[in-house]
């Protein structure tokens, strides 16, 4: 299983990280909203990081591929408010190290979760002036 498999380190991993919250803050207004359990309740994206961001550079370092790191925020963490919307994927990794997150399960090991997701980017330009 490779990179997907979360027994093996792959620093060079092929496959693009990308980081779900599961237990993030709710409500489609909140600007804190984020996660699995946001988007099931509110509806809406869950707003996943990833490592990388597609872009034209001398080396192309995105991948379709994805490994999913379910990412869980510690009880104490949501009784202090702790769990804030995050944006950069090392600084959500971040708060697994400083113990303010963990795996999926609550307590379990943070790193890949065993599945992956062909997600492509898709870009359609269009010129509507002709």
């Amino acid at each position: 299983m490779g990179c997907a498999d979360a027994a093996v380190v792959a620093a060079n991993c092929s496959r693009e990280s990308l980081i779900a919250f599961t237990n993030g803050q709710t409500g489609v207004t909140n600007p804190e909203r984020q996660g699995l359990n946001a988007a099931i309740l509110d509806g809406i994206p869950p707003l996943n990081i990833l490592k990388e961001i597609p872009e034209q550079t001398s080396q192309f370092d995105y991948s379709p591929l994805w490994d999913i790191h379910l990412e869980t925020w510690t009880n104490a963490a949501v009784s202090a408010g702790l769990n804030v919307r995050q944006t950069d994927f090392s600084a959500a990794a971040e708060q697994v190290t400083s113990g303010l997150a963990t795996g999926f399960r609550a307590g379990a090991q943070f790193g890949p979760s065993g599945f992956i997701v062909n997600c492509p980017v898709v870009s359609l330009d269009v010129n509507p002036g002709g």
